[in-house]
């Protein structure tokens, strides 16, 4: 016997084990945004979690000498992955709830992102957005709140700055999502499962041919 596959076969094993990976991956995220926690009435998160994130929340301050009408979201990060989306950026934000701070990095291409390009509004009615729990850049965030904040924005209502210690910092962030997306993404990894398996099929069985058959 000899093991002689062809290059669809090549194919199919690589875009089977592809889609395994995302059908696994994309099943386990479909699971958790089951559970989706409201982020002021749950103190336990962890990393994955998906959390209801109040735009009201987010913090906004004025750079240092700028013109009182000049209301900025502050921002304490930009990131991108040019081989990915050369066009979609993040940037990260801050969250403020119960005297905590929190980052929040929330895409150009959302909603949420349009929502802050605005003053900040009188509204007092819930502006929810969905949210996956993330430790990314937590060290970047919590030396921007105890040591660059204090030295860019001034508070809204005052020439203040603001003072944050480390101990009100938390290291678990939120990355703002789409939750259909995360809901649905394991059918990406079904779609390849199957076209792997098509081409396996498409080749014939077995692999294993004998000697005397290609003879």
């Amino acid at each position: 016997m000899k093991l002689c596959p062809t290059k669809l076969h090549l194919l199919g094993a690589i875009l089977f084990l592809i889609g395994m990976v995302l059908f696994l991956n994309g099943g386990i995220k479909a699971i958790r945004t089951l559970n989706i926690k409201i982020l002021s009435e749950d103190p336990i998160i962890t990393k994955g979690d998906y959390v209801t994130v109040d735009a009201r929340n987010i913090l906004y301050g004025r750079f240092k000498g700028a013109n009182k009408q000049n209301i900025h979201p502050v921002c304490f990060i930009q990131y991108n992955n040019p081989s990915i989306d050369p066009l979609k950026f993040y940037e990260g934000y801050v969250l403020e709830s119960d005297g905590k701070y929190r980052a929040i990095y929330v895409s150009n291409k959302s909603e949420l992102y349009a929502e802050l390009a605005q003053q900040p509004s009188e509204d007092t009615s819930p502006c929810i957005f969905i949210g996956k729990v993330t430790a990314k850049y937590s060290d970047t965030f919590i030396k921007y709140m105890t040591v660059h904040l204090p030295d860019t924005y001034e508070m809204i209502n005052s020439n203040a700055n603001f003072s944050v210690a480390t101990a009100d910092c938390e290291e678990l962030g939120i990355e703002m999502c789409d939750l259909n997306y995360e809901r649905w993404s394991f059918l990406y990894g079904l779609a390849l499962l199957l076209i792997g398996s098509l081409l396996f099929y498409r080749e014939g069985s077995p692999l294993f041919k004998s000697l005397s058959s290609q003879n």
